[in-house]
């Protein structure tokens, strides 16, 4: 159990000092300082097989300019005013992104047009969506890089 718990907070504390540099947009960094991790560890040995960093959607969109609306449990990321159009990570020029927590992620092309991709209850081997006890919505990096365009740097 200690060597568990070793292992775990070993990968925080190099995660927390590695991850300085978590998205980057054009010449914009930021420093993100409130994320969750996911680790996975080998029932046998004990050591630690993978792991999944998890970013705040709110905290993320803001300092990027987007604008994030809950309706339920449905977050509603728009560009400034809801008027000018963002592109996502294909290139796709789209006026919304709408997240439905573990169901659908939905890109809003026009008022009648729209992207529908349905999440898998794992995503890259680890759940899409995590929901904290602070209410806060916690996304696998990929859903910024695919939907938002968003650049990792490291």
């Amino acid at each position: 159990m200690k060597k568990i718990i070793s292992i775990f907070c070993f990968v925080i504390l190099s995660l927390t000092l590695t991850m300085g540099n978590a998205f980057a947009n054009d010449k914009k960094t930021y420093v993100v300082d409130d994320f969750t991790v996911k680790v996975v560890i080998d029932d046998k040995t004990g050591d630690c097989k993978d792991e999944a960093v998890f970013y705040p959607l709110r905290k993320i969109c803001e300092e990027f300019g987007y604008t994030v609306n809950w309706h339920g449990d449905r977050a509603y990321i728009i560009k400034g005013t809801g008027e000018a159009i963002i592109k996502d990570g294909q290139g796709n020029e789209v006026n919304a992104v709408i997240v439905t927590p573990g169901v659908t992620v939905v890109e809003l092309i026009s008022s009648t047009t729209a992207k529908i991709e349905q999440y898998e209850e794992n995503y890259n081997g680890y759940e899409a969506f995590i929901r904290r006890d602070n209410n806060c919505l916690y996304v696998y990096k990929d859903f910024f890089i695919k939907y938002l365009g968003l650049k990792e740097v490291k």
